[in-house]
């Protein structure tokens, strides 16, 4: 293989001796440089307790995908997923994307943003994603709707998309809603129109394990309830939530497209 880097393909921007090097991992332990890149990336509200992600590790509803250097241990690329279990008979196990990194390069050394190691990561954990769970849906992503023009924002949508290796849900009006900051935890609940942030228009994604292009609106409905109540803390009797979900045509099948 040409050690040369090439920007065609992400992947081939590694050269063959630093592809050599990886090393992929299934974490069972939060290790301190991947929460030290964690904290970097994202704001704290978007963060679990620290404990409590070590929890998920040892009891399954927490997966951790890390990429190191074999040569280093340094960390390159790390995905972090939950997993949302059935409750009831009908309603299926998904595994959310919910926090991908890659460290800084102040924190490494190696320059990890925009190398590729993300991308070479994607796929890998995927894989072990379905072996780990083989009778999920599939992996789920949420995407704010970028700023720009219409025009724009197709494209910017289809070449994220097709980064990550995700499908939208076509036609389907979805939001992020916000997280209570830290101060408004310290409290009572607060309704989600009355939080200090606003909620964003998304796209939400989805990838089947079982490679169809459809999913059935009650689906739906079931995975956005459960993200909402379990990952947002949105409780059940917030207008917010019933609002979102009366948006969801249960009766009808969404289709998974790639723009």
């Amino acid at each position: 293989m040409n050690d040369s880097v090439s920007t065609d393909n992400p992947q081939q921007r590694l050269t063959a001796a630093e592809i050599d090097d990886l090393r992929l991992f299934v974490q069972l332990e939060l290790a301190d440089d991947t929460r030290l890149a964690l904290e970097n990336n994202f704001p704290a509200e978007q963060l679990q307790p620290w404990p409590q992600v070590q929890e998920g590790l040892n009891t399954g509803w927490m997966n951790l995908h890390e990429l190191r250097s074999k040569s280093s241990n340094t960390l390159l690329s790390a995905r972090l997923m939950v997993v949302y279990h059935a409750r009831k008979r009908g309603e299926h196990d998904f595994i959310l994307v919910a926090w991908v990194v890659t460290p800084d390069p102040a924190q490494n050394s190696r320059q990890g943003k925009g190398r590729g190691y993300g991308s070479y990561l994607r796929p890998l954990s995927y894989q072990i994603s379905k072996s780990q769970n083989p009778h999920a849906l599939g992996l789920v992503a949420e995407r704010e709707a970028p700023d720009g023009s219409a025009a724009g924002q197709s494209v910017k949508r289809a070449s994220w998309m097709k980064r990550i290796g995700l499908l939208r849900i076509a036609d389907l009006n979805y939001e992020i809603p916000p997280y209570m900051t830290v101060e408004e935890r310290g409290g009572s609940y607060v309704p989600v129109e009355n939080r200090h942030k606003r909620a964003k228009v998304a796209d939400l994604l989805l990838t089947r394990f079982d490679e169809q292009r459809t999913v059935a609106g009650k689906v739906v409905h079931s995975m956005v309830e459960r993200i909402y109540t379990q990952g947002y803390a949105v409780r059940c009797d917030d207008p917010y939530l019933q609002m979102r979900l009366d948006a969801i045509d249960q009766n009808k099948f969404y289709n998974l497209v790639e723009n």
